[in-house]
């Protein structure tokens, strides 16, 4: 589908490396960091969540969550541990069911036609929730840990 994101949870340690440029991002993906590589769902999955209040940290996105001159990425953004808690809590208690209504309401205002295009609109909400299921996934375990979520479009 085109352009990937990563979600990459990292212990405050690697963060303090990562953010000094003592190490770079590509090392950690190679030493086996814990990491959830979305295409372009991602943005389809932030689209129907929206983008305020604790769905704003699941895809975060924007100058809120901005990591300028740190030696992160360009782009990159940075969830807090404590944030990391409340993206996990969000998608725990997340209503299917309204965002599948959401995307049967939506209309081309909304952006649909360029989220579908010519796709079926079942098989995309299929791939879409298996995407959303990664993420819980993702963020119950790195919030587990007490981890920073590193998130980048690659």
């Amino acid at each position: 589908m085109g352009m990937l994101c990563n979600f990459m949870a990292l212990p405050d340690e690697q963060v303090r490396q990562l953010s000094s440029g003592a190490v770079q991002v590509s090392a950690l993906e190679e030493s086996g960091a814990e990491s959830c590589a979305l295409d372009l769902g991602w943005s389809a999955v932030a689209f129907f969540m929206g983008l305020e209040g604790p769905a704003r940290l699941v895809v975060p996105m924007g100058e809120e969550f901005a990591q300028k001159g740190t030696g992160l990425p360009h782009g990159a953004s940075l969830l807090t541990a404590e944030q990391v808690g409340e993206a996990a809590s969000f998608l725990s208690g997340l209503d299917r069911e309204a965002l599948r209504q959401r995307l049967q309401r939506a209309d081309d205002e909304d952006g649909l036609t360029l989220l579908l295009g010519d796709e079926d609109p079942e098989e995309l909400w299929a791939y879409w929730m298996e995407d959303l299921d990664m993420l819980q996934g993702f963020y119950a375990d790195a919030a587990g840990r007490g981890q920073q979520v590193l998130f980048y479009v690659l």
